[in-house]
């Protein structure tokens, strides 16, 4: 690790930007100096995206959404999600569709941002796809919650999601519970155990039994996509 940290500091230093992503992924997953060093991890996948990197641009735009090695900056967040679609990045394309949609780091677009959740959905972005519904069911009302709980008991899965995503998004209980019963069967969406176990653990946490329930019979589901996210984060890309 020490002699792989050396060459991608090497290269970095002289302009290379795969190589200073996947120093960036050392330093993100604590493998170049034996513990993270998030503030760095951030330094480097900046300078990959001056590069023209584009995982590093959307690396660079997620910490600083979410205030990781440093301070939130939404401005570079959305300049950071922006250069990851141009370059073709299905996620980087659905970041800065949120960013559009709600008008973080500069003017809200709701019609770029509609177009972009299209864009990333149709190039197998499944948040997209979920941004996309919720983007186009309008106002959320108690009729709404009661047709998609409806829907979501009669079996009709693509209908309840499109409709109990935003009540889930602003906290009802059971149409949480939905949405994590939905991504850990596969139901409408591709099975997806990390977004099961986020939206049934919200869910669970204000008292909702079958969320409670649900979520200690996947637990072995979990820990094992964990693992796989976190395998895959720590790939290096030659």
């Amino acid at each position: 690790m020490e002699e792989a940290r050396d060459h991608f500091r090497r290269a970095c230093d002289l302009g290379h930007g795969r190589a200073c992503y996947n120093y960036g992924v050392m330093s993100y997953q604590g493998l170049a100096f034996g513990e993270q060093d998030m503030e760095h991890a951030r330094w480097l996948y900046d300078r990959a995206c001056q590069f023209d990197h584009a995982a590093g641009c959307f690396n660079l735009a997620r910490m600083a959404f979410n205030g990781e090695g440093g301070q939130v900056d939404l401005a570079v967040a959305r300049t950071g999600f922006e250069a990851s679609c141009d370059a073709g990045l299905a996620n980087g394309c659905n970041g800065f569709a949120i960013m559009l949609e709600q008008g973080q780091g500069g003017p809200a677009d709701r019609t770029r941002a509609r177009s972009l959740y299209q864009q990333a959905c149709s190039a197998g972005e499944t948040e997209a796809c979920d941004n996309l519904a919720s983007f186009d069911i309008g106002p959320v009302t108690a009729e709404t919650l009661r047709a998609g709980l409806e829907a979501f008991e009669a079996d009709r899965f693509g209908e309840a999601m499109r409709l109990l995503r935003p009540h889930a998004e602003n906290g009802e209980p059971a149409a949480q519970y939905a949405l994590g019963f939905m991504y850990t069967y596969g139901q409408s969406v591709s099975r997806d155990f990390l977004a099961a176990a986020d939206w049934l653990t919200r869910s669970a946490e204000q008292g909702y039994e079958h969320a409670q329930d649900l979520i200690v019979r996947i637990t072995p589901n979990i820990a094992q996509a964990r693992y796989r996210q976190y395998s895959a984060n720590t790939q290096f890309v030659c």
